[in-house]
Formats: structure tokens, sequence, C-alpha cells
């Protein structure tokens, strides 16, 4: 996803994958993800918060994910470990940012519906 994202002009590639997009005319919780990445990784900072606030959290989060792949088993049976132990409060982060990004996502569609505005 990432390398995909740096492989993509930070534009869009002027190809709709948003299947509620295409039928709505309206921005799922996620459209703009991509483009965040992309611009983000290209430098763009304005334009991918623009696109999508939540690039700037998801972006590392998959660039630490894919980090964790390419370490060695016993520093990533330690941060495993790690993970295991603190469980209760990433639990609690996880659920605070999905809560955040669902309502981040409404909201976006009740405004695009009452501005009549086209997604991004």
């Amino acid at each position: 996803m990432v390398l995909l994202a740096a492989a993509l002009p930070s534009q869009g590639a002027g190809v709709q994958i948003c299947f509620f997009r295409y039928l709505t005319g309206l921005p799922c919780p996620g459209c703009g993800l991509t483009r965040s990445f992309s611009c983000i990784l290209h430098g763009d900072f304005a334009r991918g918060y623009a696109y999508h606030p939540f690039g700037y959290v998801l972006l590392p989060l998959f660039l630490f994910v894919a980090f964790t792949l390419f370490l060695p088993a016993v520093p990533r049976s330690q941060l495993q470990d790690f993970i295991r132990a603190q469980q209760c409060r990433l639990r609690l982060v996880y659920l605070t940012f999905i809560y955040g990004f669902i309502t981040f996502g409404v909201l976006r569609i009740v405004v695009y519906g009452i501005q009549g505005l086209h997604a991004l």
C-alpha cells in the first residue's frame, strides 16, 4: 500500500476505486486516504491533510507494521511481548481511532450531502 501510494501521482491516477462514491457521489470514510498518503510521501503536506486528515495517523502506522515484518525473530518477539503487555491501553487507542474515523466519515458525508458537493 505504501509503495503504491509513493508510486502514484499525488493528484491520483484518475481511476475511481471507491464503490460507495461511484454509487452515491459522496465520499466514504476512507475516500482520499491513498491520495493523502501519496501527497505526504511526496512532501505536499497541506494537500495530504486536505485529502484525508487520518492519513497522518495511518501512514506511520502502516510504515511501522511494514518495518516490523523485516525485524529479526528476537526483536520481533520482544515487540510482540511489549504489545501484549500494553493490550488494554492499545485497545483504548484503537477504539478511539475507529470511532473518530467513523465519526469523521459520517460528518464528511453529511456535509457533502447538505452542500451538494462531490467527493474528492
